[in-house]
């Protein structure tokens, strides 16, 4: 929970796919452009993506549970996340 998606994302393909989904939702901000070139956007990129993910989870507002399994899938238990998924 202390490391960050950013970090994560190499290494495993649910971090990869959060790190787009944040990028994509920033870049709805930003009329729909993922725009590096904009100090803004990398700043909300490196404040979102670059948070912990345990920040993620209290100012994203999700559950511990599926914050719990993403990090569970991310780490190679497919089935041990997708259980404690499926229990909230």
């Amino acid at each position: 929970m202390d490391n960050t998606v950013e970090e994560m994302k190499e290494h495993s393909l649910v971090m990869r796919i959060m790190y787009r989904a944040v990028e994509a939702t920033i870049a709805k901000g930003f009329g729909g452009k993922k725009d590096y070139e904009n100090p803004e956007f990398r700043m909300m990129m490196a404040s979102s993506a670059g948070s912990p993910l345990r920040n993620m989870q209290i100012c994203g507002g999700m559950k511990d549970g599926l914050m719990q399994a993403l990090l569970e899938i991310a780490n190679g238990h497919f089935l041990r996340g997708v259980g404690r998924m499926l229990r909230g």
